[in-house]
């Protein structure tokens, strides 16, 4: 495992960040851990829900972000059966006829 960030004290000061700056430290710290299984960014401050999908593809192994993870399950809750695509794995099980989608 590895734990990283960009240094920020105050969670105030994420929105001045680089658009791309969560999805540049999970890329760097993922490749620093070969035997890594994904990536996880836990703060739900960063943007990264449109660098997810990017990501996956380039590691080829999942990411889990705050962000789109209560989005996901928020969903699930509902039984939402939607098709959602370009924002990761996760978003994607939720479409329809996918396999471990709930009827």
């Amino acid at each position: 495992m590895r734990i990283g960030g960009a240094g920020i004290v105050l969670n105030a000061e994420i929105p001045s960040q680089p658009l791309h700056a969560a999805y540049r430290i999970a890329k760097k710290l993922y490749y620093e851990v070969p035997e890594a299984d994904g990536v996880c960014v836990p703060c739900n401050r960063w943007p990264i829900i449109g660098h997810v999908a990017l990501l996956e593809r380039e590691i080829e192994n999942p990411v889990v972000a705050a962000g789109p993870a209560y989005i996901w399950y928020d969903l699930k809750q509902i039984r939402a059966r939607v098709d959602i695509s370009g924002f990761g794995m996760l978003m994607e099980s939720l479409k329809l006829g996918k396999k471990g989608a709930r009827p």
